[in-house]
Parts: structure tokens; C-alpha cells; sequence
């Protein structure tokens, strides 16, 4: 099996992208680590990784913060939104593509909150996911297969 950046590398691109960042860096060397050990709680890397990005994206561009508990879904749109990536229900081919990652979002939310070990307070001693359920949300991070 191909390590994290092979396999899916805007995650290292995001983290180089803001080296400045701590949280990010933290994020990106704990889903590495994640990644290259057992995978137990991988989703929940996935998931805190994308947040990680969108609030550095909200937070270098001086943006709002969506609310006061924002979802990861509210995170991606206030982050993609300054940028102009917007979606407008079907108007452009784009908008294919931020549907995708707005459900994505759902998604890993979804997930982690069903399956994932170390949600919201579960067992951290529940059996680990199996090799590839753990490894499918790793190809969140966009990159072309």
C-alpha cells in the first residue's frame, strides 16, 4: 500500500501551503500517522483535516465565521464561498464538483458519528475499521486517481 502522500497528496500540498499554521500541521501529521499505522479513527483525521483547511482559508481571507458551532459542510461552503466557488444548483459544471464535496462533508460527518472510535465521547477501545473502510475517506483530499 502506497503511503498518504502518494496516495492522496493535496493533504501534504494544504499543509506546505500554510506551513505557518500549527493546527494544520498538527492535523496533517496525525492523519499521516494515522494512515501509516492501523488506521483506528482515520475518519475523524479526514474530517478534522478538512475543517483545519477551511478555517485557515476563513481565517487568512478575514471571512465570518458561519456560526457559532459551524458543520464541517458550513465550514466548506464559508471557506470555498470568498474564493468564488459557489454553488448554484446545477448551473455550472463546478457546481457538480462542490455538490460532491458538500456531500462528502455530510458524509464524513455521517461516518465518524456512526463508526468512528473516537466520536463523541465512544470507546477508544473499539475494534479498529477494517484496512479499506478505514482507507476510502483518505481520498478525500481531492486528488486525481
Amino acid at each position: 500500500m502506497p503511503d498518504l502522500d502518494a496516495l492522496a497528496p493535496n493533504y501534504r500540498r494544504a499543509q506546505q501551503r500554510w506551513p505557518e499554521a500549527p493546527t494544520l500541521t498538527k492535523c496533517h501529521v496525525a492523519l499521516k500517522a494515522c494512515f501509516d499505522t492501523n488506521a483506528h479513527g482515520l475518519v475523524e483525521h479526514v474530517k478534522s483535516f478538512i475543517e483545519s483547511v477551511c478555517l485557515t482559508i476563513i481565517g487568512e481571507l478575514r471571512e465570518p465565521m458561519p456560526s457559532a458551532n459551524p458543520s464541517t459542510t458550513d465550514l466548506l461552503v464559508a471557506a470555498l464561498n470568498p474564493l468564488g466557488l459557489r454553488n448554484t444548483r446545477g448551473a455550472s459544471k463546478l457546481d457538480k464538483v462542490l455538490s460532491g464535496f458538500n456531500r462528502l462533508a455530510d458524509a464524513l460527518t455521517e461516518m465518524r458519528n456512526d463508526n468512528g472510535p473516537v466520536a463523541h465521547g465512544k470507546d477508544a477501545f473499539l475494534d479498529a475499521l477494517t484496512v479499506d473502510y478505514a482507507r476510502a475517506p483518505a481520498g478525500a483530499d481531492g486528488s486525481p486517481r
